[in-house]
């Protein structure tokens, strides 16, 4: 056989012809011809292909995906046949679009993945990019936010190479999205305004609606509500006029967004049309899952509007579009939602119903955000019909999920941050409020603790968990019995449900069953309800568990100091308790009292108060008589505890709008608090460090550092040079003057670098600069820095991993403590919480921007009095604090004091044209002291 005839026989085999071999020019021809048809098929097959791929894309751009998927997988065959590398990655990667548009993103990342090494073999980078920026973008949609996070710098830089502007933008708006949902609100503002111009140059109206979107979010998150509205409202108007399917999808995202923010508003109205016109254009576009979440959302609005019967028929329609599509957490939701339906309407078997079922997708889902939100409203539904011992257990069992939350310090999505947020606090109000109204008070105390902490670490996100002995509530037997009795109920309801869905055989079975539970669990709340009567009539201690009563941190806090008294006060809608504790023989005795006011009242009262104490020049008498008023309130239910002769220390663990009101001016009608007592404020007693009392100016190390000449935006603080050279005595420079040893850093020197790097062996941080807690924003929250730069409160948090042995951090500063107007007042914590948190004892700060002369005596003056120099007496901090500002108040004047010849800390006076007019009172107006507040140790 010639070598001609053999290859022609492996063709031959290969076609499948059955012929015999022929003499070699005609297999020359044949073979010819046979190419020429396969170049010929090819070419056909490719046409197909092509077509098939064109139609797919147009069902994709119509929404039909499930059509599309289909014929993408048709054209996929063939570019395989054809070994078409270019064209199996942009099929693979088509099909893996379709399936993340369906919500299958684990499917849709597996053909992203196998498209992307694709790419990579055929080195075309363009589309190596695209497909890492969509396998982040499944990612992010499937919970695992930090891995998209990782993986957009790649698909940014390789875009950024290729000029490619528009999916540069697209890449920093998803990773804005990102950042946002782990709550990086900087970053994500950061990522937006990166991608703004880089669309404006290309004039892409989706990604530019998308974009503003994202913005809004941010803004919704932030609480900045009218910002977000008009972000929200510019995207929605970009795509107007745009009527493809995914801009209409789009609409109706943006318009669902811009109602939310008119619900948390409370803008009813505003948002039930924004919620309707979402799910009208939802309709059009056949997009049921989001017909299910704007029937949610129009419920939920129902409900807050009273119309609950409309609510229960909206709420309903969207729970069977939901189960359809197996949304088992939005679905637990909305089961939430008819329960408080029902409720409402008095119907309280349907909504114990409703909330049980709810219970059950909650659990099972793992969704323990809806969880414990079910269970305060448990707790809500038992209270309205008079068994607040039944309440207790269920706002207990909430707390204790609420606790587990905040261990595994679960990002929350946008949509329930907010009302999780307004849910926790006012579980642990409410439980508080029934634990005091039964005379529970130890117990009442130990949930007010987990409180403070709970609210600071929503406010400020932080990622520590400072407390060491506060894992929860404590339950009694019986409230424990009657939970597991409940327990029981959620699980059997589940097996009962699926009998009742199937006709089982043993359905009759099961619903005697079922009224047995039920009857089993309504006569154990009535048993708790009685139990509870008849310990309250005999004050028997079994209320208040031993490990409540002797709660280790604030037994520490008292006991350390003789004549100290804790003062707890609990604001509710109509009333505030004001819980005392005090240490008597190594045992903290607790008592409460209670004054009735509305809040409302309440925060218009201390709204005119601050007013008042933040003008220089405002009425000492009106000023006075406001304070009264607030004294009578605050502090008079406990007259006869404070003024007994044996106190001397107040420590306030305040609440709410309380938080702003400097305690130490609070006036009795003769005299301002500070004239009576050493004051301080605590976080809470498990995030105070009680260490020894300070020991004077010789065994101690200060570093300080500020800010004296103008920055952009800031007026030059021209005291703090004084300031700093009259605290600190640099030991390099044969300083005479200064108190206490160390080292001062002023403005170019004054860095983030320059403190971090000297912060070792210093007991001391004192820091004289501008500085802002902006509400609700940590990441637009700073202290200015000496060579312009801000150093935001994540740095803030990293510095403290170096605060060694800094014991004390004096935030010399304006309004380092107060950054807007928030009504429940907790960022007054501000920057101090993430010092406290870092092991310092002790902050003082201020709270409200103070006059810069004013500020640099006080601050002198505590320096002054803690070391003790000139022969006085060495006080501790609170002590210090108090004298300090009581020198101001009793008519120390500038005029009064020039430096001596024995270094006495001292202040020269400026020229001023009506210094021969000057009032030795100058400082005597509570504006100049009482905005230094200290928080934590004050011995």
């Amino acid at each position: 056989m010639t070598f001609f005839q053999g290859l022609l026989t492996i063709f031959a085999a290969s076609i499948g012809l059955q012929q015999s071999i022929n003499p070699p020019i005609e297999i020359l021809k044949f073979k010819t011809v046979q190419i020429q048809d396969q170049v010929t098929l090819d070419k056909a097959r490719k046409i197909e292909a092509t077509n098939l791929y064109k139609q797919a894309k147009n069902l994709y751009k119509d929404g039909k995906y499930q059509r599309a998927i289909a014929i993408y997988q048709d054209s996929l065959i063939i570019w395989q046949s054809l070994n078409q590398k270019d064209m199996i990655g942009n099929s693979l990667n088509a099909i893996g679009s379709s399936y993340y548009q369906l919500d299958n993103y684990e499917i849709a990342i597996s053909f992203y993945e196998s498209a992307l090494k694709l790419y990579q073999e055929i080195k075309d980078s363009g589309s190596e990019a695209k497909m890492l920026y969509a396998i982040a973008a499944s990612y992010s949609e499937l919970g695992q936010t930090f891995k998209a996070i990782s993986i957009y710098p790649k698909a940014y830089q390789v875009f950024e190479k290729l000029g490619d502007r528009l999916n540069q933008a697209k890449v920093l708006i998803n990773a804005g999205i990102d950042y946002r949902k782990v709550g990086q609100y900087s970053q994500a503002l950061q990522q937006y305004q990166k991608a703004q111009p880089l669309l404006n140059e290309i004039t892409n109206k989706n990604e530019i609606s998308i974009l503003n979107n994202g913005l809004g979010s941010v803004y919704s998150l932030l609480g900045q509500y009218d910002n977000a509205s008009n972000f929200y409202q510019k995207a929605i108007d970009i795509i107007s006029k745009d009527d493809s399917f995914q801009s209409l999808r789009n609409r109706a995202i943006y318009i669902n967004n811009l109602g939310y923010v008119f619900t948390l508003q409370k803008k009813y109205d505003l948002a039930l049309e924004s919620f309707q016109r979402s799910l009208s254009i939802s309709k059009k576009i056949d997009r049921i899952p989001d017909q299910g979440i704007a029937l949610s959302n129009i419920g939920f609005v129902n409900i807050q509007t009273g119309k609950n019967v409309t609510a229960i028929n909206n709420l309903n329609l969207a729970l069977r579009i939901i189960r359809e599509y197996k949304d088992k957490d939005f679905e637990a939701r909305i089961l939430d939602s008819l329960g408080d339906a029902y409720k409402q309407l008095g119907k309280y078997s349907e909504a114990l119903n409703f909330y049980r079922d709810g219970l059950v997708v909650a659990k099972e889902s793992g969704d323990r955000t809806t969880e414990a939100v079910i269970l305060s409203n448990l707790g809500d539904l038992f209270a309205k019909q008079g068994n607040g011992a039944g309440a207790i257990a269920f706002y207990k069992q909430s707390v204790k999920v609420i606790e587990l939350i905040r261990q595994d310090l679960t990002s929350l999505p946008i949509e329930q941050q907010k009302s999780y947020v307004d849910t926790v606090s006012y579980t642990y109000r409410a439980l508080a409020d029934l634990l005091l109204s039964q005379g529970r008070i130890s117990e009442a105390i130990a949930v007010l603790e987990l409180l403070k902490v709970q609210e600071l670490q929503n406010y400020t996100r932080d990622d520590r968990r400072s407390v060491t002995d506060a894992n929860g509530v404590t339950f009694l037997d019986k409230e424990q019995e009657i939970l597991k009795k409940f327990d029981g109920l959620v699980n059997f309801r589940q097996r009962y449900l699926e009998c009742e869905r199937t006709n089982c055989p043993d359905l009759a079975k099961f619903k005697n069953e079922r009224e047995t539970l039920a009857t089993q669990f309504t006569q154990s709340l009535a048993n708790l309800k009685t139990y509870i009567k008849n310990r309250i009539i005999k004050e028997e201690s079994v209320l208040d568990p031993e490990k409540v009563r002797n709660n280790k941190s604030i037994r520490d806090l008292l006991i350390k100091e003789e004549g100290a008294i804790l003062i707890y006060p609990l604001v509710v809608e109509n009333r505030i308790w004001i819980t005392l504790a005090i240490a008597s023989d190594d045992v903290v005795i607790v008592s409460t009292r209670y004054k009735e006011i509305d809040r409302k009242e309440l925060t218009n009262l201390i709204t005119q108060y601050l007013e008042l104490l933040k003008d220089p020049n405002s009425d000492l008498a009106t000023l006075k008589a406001k304070s009264k008023t607030l004294y009578e309130i605050l502090l008079s239910p406990i007259t006869k505890e404070i003024e007994n002769k044996n106190i001397k220390h107040l420590i306030f663990s305040l609440d709410r709008i309380i938080r702003y009101v400097p305690m130490a001016s609070l006036h009795n009608g003769n005299n301002y608090l500070v004239e009576n007592y050493k004051i301080s404020t605590i976080l809470s007693a498990d995030l105070t460090r009680v260490g020894q009392p300070l020991l004077g100016s010789e065994k101690l190390r200060i570093l300080a550092g500020g800010l004296s000449n103008r920055v952009a935006g800031f007026n030059p603080l021209p005291n703090v040079v004084a300031e700093l050279d009259e605290i600190v005595k640099e030991d390099q420079k044969n300083d005479i003057r200064g108190i206490f040893t160390g080292k001062q850093i002023l403005n170019e020197e004054f860095t983030y670098a320059g403190i971090r790097d000297r912060l070792k062996g210093n007991n001391f941080l004192h820091i004289a600069t501008h500085g802002k807690f902006v509400t609700g924003d940590r990441e637009n929250s700073f202290l200015m820095m000496g060579d312009g730069t801000k150093l935001f409160l994540p740095s803030i948090q990293t510095l403290t991993d170096y605060i060694g042995d800094v014991q004390m951090v004096v935030l010399s500063a304006c309004e380092t403590a107060l950054g807007g107007t928030d009504p429940d007042g907790i960022e007054i914590a501000g920057m101090g919480y993430y010092f406290l948190a870092g092991g310092v004892e002790t902050v003082i700060a201020s709270l409200w921007a103070v006059s810069d002369r004013s500020t640099s005596i006080l601050m002198q003056r505590f320096y002054q009095n803690l070391a003790g120099v000139n022969g006085k007496k060495l006080q501790g901090r609170a002590e210090a604090l108090q004298q300090a500002q009581l020198s101001l108040l009793r008519s120390e004047s500038e005029a009064e004091t020039s430096k001596n010849k024995s270094g006495q800390i001292v202040i020269e006076p400026r020229p001023r044209a009506n210094a021969q007019t000057r009032s030795k009172t100058n400082f005597a107006h509570p504006y100049y002291w009482a905005a230094f507040i200290l928080i934590g140790n004050g011995l």
